[in-house]
């Protein structure tokens, strides 16, 4: 997986830089509306409105919870938890083009589940390849709303129409009761829900809810569909049981964050690592705006629920600047040392075509030089990978 770290615009008529500053979205919501809101943030973690009030509002008789967040190909697309918790046998998909105007885009049928009741927390995937994928858990049981859950996977069968996808494909492994026969309504739950891919090198790391030990684990698998071998259970993250709902980034420099939701009170909390999730940090609380615009003030008791944060195309500030002396182009930016970035050009913002990649020893600038070549518009892009 790759994170867009930041976008430089060139015109022939002259340089341009587009300076970005940190920025991160949260989508999220609150069990009392059960519609979308869109925070943003410069740190991470003081999360406040991007947009005044509700972001979207479901058609009557639907409802929007665990919304995902990912851009592609100039726009913003959310998969969430539609029907009343999920009573439904699909997902919804809305669409904006400013993080500000929503509309709803396409509802994705769970396809040749027979029996299927509740269709939970669908969740965007982005291979190496640029191929898009939704990992979402269904449940064939009527009185346990969060037992049973399988998690599947389908993918989308045109990248530049996000309307058709595949049929679900359960995934597969020793971790997963993909193939278990259930009797009643078991005591513990069984099943699994909430899955978050985070892909490193070419092994999927798949951060899961376990519906039994109530904790969220973690198992990976050479593909991903699997099959998947757990790597950590129990309460290895350090938040206790009843936590839900993770959404894992990457901040450079060795620093991943993991947010999760609580189950029982609804709130959103983090924990750190630096040392490659061997351990993290004591968990913090994701803490609502003491004193927001006043156009982005939040109803009494709200509360940030399950979402997924996403470093937006631009998002990153890399201090960069594209540069002339004496008839040359080059592009500076700020690195970390032991991250790697990938630098990338295009003339349409479409197709881009890899320069080079960068891995700097020292934490600093890097100057990369440009070939300007004859197009009368041209775009560079700056990557930074995710570490193996």
């Amino acid at each position: 997986m790759k994170f867009f770290a930041t976008l430089l615009i060139f015109t022939m008529g002259g340089p341009m830089a587009v300076m970005a500053v940190n920025n991160y979205l949260l989508s999220s919501f609150n069990n009392g509306e059960q519609k979308l809101r869109i925070f943003q943030s410069t740190n991470a973690v003081d999360f406040y409105g991007y947009h005044q009030g509700i972001a979207y509002t479901p058609p009557a008789g639907n409802s929007l919870r665990d919304p995902s967040i990912i851009y592609h190909q100039g726009h913003y697309y959310i998969c969430h938890t539609a029907g009343n918790f999920g009573a439904v046998p699909y997902f919804s998909i809305i669409v904006s083009t400013d993080l500000k105007n929503w509309s709803h885009f396409v509802n994705v049928p769970m396809t040749g589940i027979a029996g299927i009741q509740r269709t939970w927390a669908p969740e965007w995937f982005r291979d190496d390849d640029g191929s898009l994928h939704i990992l979402v858990s269904a449940s064939k049981n009527t009185n346990d709303i969060s037992n049973h859950h399988i998690i599947y996977t389908l993918h989308s069968l045109d990248a530049n129409d996000l309307s058709q996808w595949s049929v679900p494909e359960p995934v597969t492994g020793l971790v997963f009761a993909s193939t278990l026969t259930w009797t009643g309504e078991e005591i513990p739950r069984m099943g699994f829900y909430d899955a978050y891919i985070v892909k490193r090198g070419s092994t999927y790391f798949m951060f899961y809810f376990n519906a039994s030990s109530n904790y969220i684990e973690l198992a990976s698998s050479s593909a991903l569909v699997g099959p998947y071998t757990q790597v950590r259970n129990g309460n290895w993250l350090g938040i206790g049981i009843y936590k839900e709902g993770p959404s894992v980034i990457y901040l450079g420099g060795g620093r991943w964050r993991l947010y999760f939701a609580d189950q029982i009170y609804s709130y959103l909390s983090y924990v750190d690592s630096t040392n490659n999730w061997a351990t993290w940090s004591l968990p913090q609380q994701l803490p609502l705006p003491d004193s927001p615009p006043p156009s982005q003030q939040l109803p009494r008791g709200y509360t940030l629920n399950h979402g997924t944060v996403l470093i937006p195309p631009g998002g990153m500030d890399l201090e960069h600047r594209v540069s002339v002396q004496e008839g040359e182009m080059s592009l500076s930016f700020y690195a970390e040392a032991g991250d790697t970035y990938n630098i990338a050009q295009s003339s349409n913002l479409t197709n881009w075509t890899p320069l080079t990649t960068v891995s700097p020893t020292n934490t600093g600038s890097v100057v990369q030089p440009l070939n300007v070549g004859t197009n009368t518009k041209q775009f560079w892009r700056v990557e930074r990978l995710l570490p193996n």
